[in-house]
């Protein structure tokens, strides 16, 4: 009677790694079906949203898993697989992300916007990075009310400002350089639900004053714990009140704390406001660690006679938990 020959163990070891490999792949597909099924009932709850924010990393996730199911006889599992990339690729929509070039206008200004965080205490190397940007318009975020006395050097470059420094998160300015380009600001305040995270909306007009446009620093509140993110939709809809009673040009920046695949994300494009991170990749800017692999919760968005050229994302961090972004704003 014939018996079958000891696998060697070698042979033994690259089993036990494709039967492991295979068990993995399975393993992430039910996750990612868990996910999507989330995301299909997200408006339920603020605690069912959290699966909307990682749907890029569901997408590569899916695209990974496929082909190891489908080389491994588990084909039928493999063609789920596929209609969940399907549903993760409608919902990313990576086509628009495609690099191109947007069209400019006379006026252009060169912003960076930056949560800088509250606790952050690398006040040097947040300067270093600032002057080596060395942008028109400079938004930070988070700004603690200590910031201009350690950091003397950004008020001086930057004469004209607003500041609204806050300990906690809630502080917010901007400051304008001038001096460098021939235009007039005007600024003022306005607090969308709460006066604990206030918005700065400076008015610029160009030298001929014949163009204007309004550009709207906003930081709103996180979803975590995923209660909050109900006050942060309340913030953007009274944003959006209030912008469709303007009628100039406006550009919203900031942290939003949201991704581009929520409903409130989803009404602000619903209003007319054109996502930036269109032709400038995913753009993701936090957890400042993660880089490339974060989420974009920090926007640039433009409704009307105003464009966003020249987006990206910048690798350095200085001790925040963001990444800063910065554009060319033209008007």
């Amino acid at each position: 009677m014939n018996s079958n020959p000891e696998l060697s163990f070698f042979r033994r070891v690259l089993q036990l790694a494709s039967l492991t490999v295979q068990h993995i792949a399975i393993t992430i597909s039910c996750g990612l079906l868990f996910l999507l099924v989330c995301i299909a009932f997200t408006r339920l709850n603020p605690w069912l949203e959290l699966a909307v924010h990682f749907a890029v990393h569901a997408l590569v996730a899916t695209l990974v898993v496929i082909p190891i199911l489908w080389f491994t006889a588990h084909r039928r599992t493999a063609i789920v697989c596929c209609f969940m990339a399907l549903c993760f690729a409608f919902l990313v929509q990576p086509w628009y992300l495609l690099p191109w070039s947007g069209s400019t206008r006379p006026n252009e200004l060169r912003v960076l916007s930056w949560n800088v965080l509250a606790t952050n205490e690398e006040f040097d190397s947040i300067v270093a990075f600032i002057r080596e940007v060395d942008p028109d318009i400079l938004v930070l975020i988070e700004m603690r009310p200590d910031l201009p006395s350690r950091a003397p050097w950004i008020a001086e470059h930057f004469p004209v400002s607003k500041q609204i420094p806050v300990w906690g998160g809630g502080g917010i300015a901007v400051y304008c350089r001038t001096d460098a380009k021939d235009y007039q600001v005007e600024f003022e305040v306005q607090n969308f639900v709460t006066r604990v995270m206030p918005t700065i909306v400076t008015k610029i007009t160009n030298a001929q004053g014949d163009r204007q446009v309004e550009l709207v620093a906003m930081h709103t509140f996180s979803p975590t714990p995923p209660q909050r993110a109900l006050l942060r939709d309340k913030q953007i809809r009274k944003f959006l009140e209030w912008s469709g009673e303007r009628d100039k040009p406006l550009c919203l920046v900031g942290d939003l704390n949201t991704t581009p695949w929520t409903q409130s994300f989803w009404e602000l494009e619903r209003a007319g406001f054109r996502d930036s991170r269109r032709g400038s990749g995913n753009s993701a800017s936090w957890p400042a660690w993660l880089g490339a692999a974060g989420i974009p919760i920090d926007h640039a968005l433009t409704r009307g006679e105003c464009t966003i050229t020249n987006r990206r994302v910048h690798t350095v961090d200085a001790g925040s938990d963001h990444r800063p972004i910065e554009f060319t704003l033209s008007y």
